[in-house]
């Protein structure tokens, strides 16, 4: 179950979305003007750069402050652990996990040597009947 849950945050940091919805051949592949038309005279608005994805941030901002949330933090130095971090298990060189409250993970962001932070997420499980 542990390597299961580090697999996935592995997978959720490296930017890789195992969902079959995403797995498209070149036939079902479309013409992306087809869809700039459809937009019309939408425009996109620059949008904050975050290290922290959607769930990750309402996992910090509904944490308490002495909350310790377990996350995976991806690094762009090899072997770099940013101050007051203390990993509790490495899984590459750019690559560990740390369980940290929510204001260590905000002060994180600011840090150029990091490149991703994540939280540990429950997974949902379930017994077959026989």
């Amino acid at each position: 179950m542990l390597v299961r849950l580090a697999f996935c945050m592995v997978l959720a940091l490296s930017g890789c979305d195992n969902s079959s919805s995403d797995r498209h051949s070149e036939n079902e592949m479309s013409d992306p003007n087809d869809k700039i038309e459809s937009l019309g005279s939408l425009k996109a608005e620059p949008q904050e750069q975050t290290k922290l994805r959607m769930k990750s941030q309402r996992a910090v901002e509904d944490a308490e402050p002495s909350d310790l949330l377990v996350v995976a933090i991806k690094v762009a130095e090899e072997d770099y652990v940013p101050k007051g971090v203390k990993p509790t298990t490495h899984i590459s060189k750019h690559l560990f996990t740390a369980r940290l409250t929510s204001e260590t993970i905000r002060s994180l962001e600011q840090d150029p040597l990091v490149e991703n932070i994540e939280v540990s997420q429950s997974l949902q499980s379930y017994e077959e009947e026989d």
